[in-house]
This record gives structure tokens, sequence and C-alpha cells, in this order.
């Protein structure tokens, strides 16, 4: 099955099904953080005191500070995921990195278009930071780590066992929906017990496997956090664009 057609069968099932689909409570929960001496809320914290100092030195510094803050959160998020070795064997820039997260939804795209815009400025001008523009840049920074911090909880529940049922209680309809996580990450999809169809995607098929990580993490928030509505609008409209990408509208 070639990777839209992959797109295409999970999109399909959850616009039908989505509503109806119940959580047996059986998933797993486990993620790795890598051991650092220093972590993004370090350079953050270290971020902040420079700005309280106000020289052009500390300023300096305190753009040194953010930009590692983001480096070290985003190698903590693809490393928790074990991600993070493929990443680096295709030598993927940040820019393509933050591309990744923007695909997984987990970050609203016109904020990291404007903290990559924020930092790319402040790295290749020779100038000295100005106040208002750093303490912009410093809250970005502060909700991006917040937010990644949030999906790798989140996405520590990398297995989901739904299914549907009829009026007396029996199961119809099952759906395992995995991250399955290694030295090659693979998303599975299978419908069905034991010998169901299923579908896996590796991170090669980098649309797909973004798409998948995507419907996964708004399926794992769903039950506490947003409404159905509010998911399925989120993976159509991701589906909409991909649509666009491949060709298919």
């Amino acid at each position: 099955m070639d990777e839209f057609n992959k797109i295409n069968k999970l999109y399909i099932f959850l616009e039908k099904y989505l509503e109806v689909l119940k959580d047996d409570a059986s998933w797993g929960s486990s993620f790795n953080v890598p051991e650092h001496d220093l972590y993004a809320r370090d350079y953050l914290n270290f971020a902040e005191n420079q700005l309280l100092v106000g020289t052009t030195e500390s300023l300096i510094n305190c753009v040194s500070n953010l930009k590692r803050a983001v480096d070290c959160q985003i190698d903590t998020f693809y490393h928790t995921l074990t991600l993070y070795d493929v990443i680096k064997k295709r030598n993927l820039k940040f820019e393509k990195k933050l591309e990744l997260l923007g695909a997984i939804g987990i970050f609203n795209s016109k904020s990291l278009t404007k903290l990559n815009a924020i930092r790319n400025k402040m790295e290749h001008e020779y100038s000295i930071p100005q106040i208002a523009e750093l303490d912009l840049y410093f809250d970005l920074v502060s909700a991006f780590i917040s937010n990644l911090e949030t999906a790798i909880i989140v996405l520590s529940w990398d297995e989901k066992n739904l299914f549907t049922d009829d009026a007396e209680g029996k199961i119809e309809t099952y759906f395992t929906f995995s991250l399955e996580r290694g030295r090659e990450p693979v998303m599975k999809a299978i419908w069905g017990r034991g010998d169901g169809e299923s579908i896996e995607v590796k991170f090669e098929e980098y649309r797909c496997f973004a798409f998948y990580l995507r419907c996964l993490y708004l399926i794992n928030i769903k039950s506490a956090f947003v409404s159905n509505k509010y998911v399925m609008d989120q993976i159509s409209s991701a589906y909409y664009k991909l649509c666009i990408e491949f060709n298919k509208l």
C-alpha cells in the first residue's frame, strides 16, 4: 500500500467511527529522557537571569541560552519517541525538525514560524537584541518548552485499543493504534484482533508517519481535554493539506 493510501485508510476509518470509539484503557505508558547535565528549563532559567541584567553582553548571552533551550527541548522530545537517532542519521536541520513538529500538530505553525524567524534574525544579524523582541522570544520559547513537555507525556500513551459495541455490549469494531519505539520506530494500525488487517508506517514515509503520529496525539487528548469535533476538525485539516500535496484534489 502506498503512502497516501495508508493516510486515506486511517482518515476514512476515523471519520466514520471517531464519535463512537471507546477506549478499553489497556494502553501502555513509557518514555526515556536522555541523560544530560543541563536541560531546556536550565537554559531558560539562564536566559531569564541574563535578561534581568540588561547589559549588551547579557542580552547576547540571553539569545544564546534561548537557542540552546529550544534545541535541547526538540532533541529531548525526539529522543523520547526514539526518533533522535533516525533524525541525526538523516542530518535533518533545525527547520526540518520544526516542520515535523508542525505536521504532528503539537505547536501552532504560525508560532513556530515566528519562533524560527526571530531565532534566525538574532543568529545572523550582528546587532544588539532589543528588549521587546527578546521578551517575545522568551515567551515563545517558554510556551514551546511547556508544549513539548505535555506532548512527551501524552505520547507516552503509545498504544490505544479502541472499540465500538452494540446495544447489548457486543464488540463490533476493534482497532489498535500504536507507536512502536525502537531503533527504527514504526506507527502501526490494526483493524480487528489477532490476524486483522494492519498497516505499518516507517519514518521514511515522512508525511504519513507524521499524520499517524498526529492522529495518535489527538486521540490521546480526546477524552480528557478536547471534543470529538475538535479532534476530527484537526485531523481533517491535516488530511486535506496532504491531499493537495499528493495531488488528490
